[in-house]
């Protein structure tokens, strides 16, 4: 068998070993220290990859799926979606928007319209009402 591309070491204890390694035409560098690679991409689907910063690390807009919102930026009151990006609720439809309440007039009923809640202020004593 003819082996191409093979580098005999001989300094291994009791005798060589002999690696194989495809035809290349860069740099194959063996290291047991840590050293920072510069300019290589590196799949994070193959490989496991730890210590990511989020802050400087993760770019773009990470989905619900892992995590995130979906979105990258969302104004007002946030509405889950399941699985779906985040959207803005609407008022009166995802949720009561808060009421203004008024004491405006001094007789008649009180009254409802849009997000105000009038009530007369009545001069005078209210009585209590027994049931029958």
């Amino acid at each position: 068998m003819t082996t191409q591309n093979a580098v005999d070491v001989g300094i291994v204890a009791g005798g060589g070993q002999t690696y194989t390694f495809p035809a290349a035409t860069d740099t194959l560098v063996g290291r047991a220290s840590t050293d920072t690679l510069t300019n290589k991409t590196i799949s994070g689907a193959s490989n496991t990859i730890t210590n990511i910063s989020l802050t400087t690390g993760v770019t773009g807009t990470l989905p619900v799926a892992n995590g995130g919102t979906g979105v990258a930026t969302i104004t007002g009151i946030v509405k889950g979606n399941g699985t779906g990006a985040f959207s803005a609720a609407v008022s009166d439809t995802d949720y009561q928007a808060p009421i203004t309440l008024t004491t405006t007039g001094t007789t008649g009923a009180a009254t409802f319209t849009s997000n105000t809640l009038n009530i007369p202020n009545y001069a005078g004593t209210v009585s209590s009402v027994a049931a029958t």
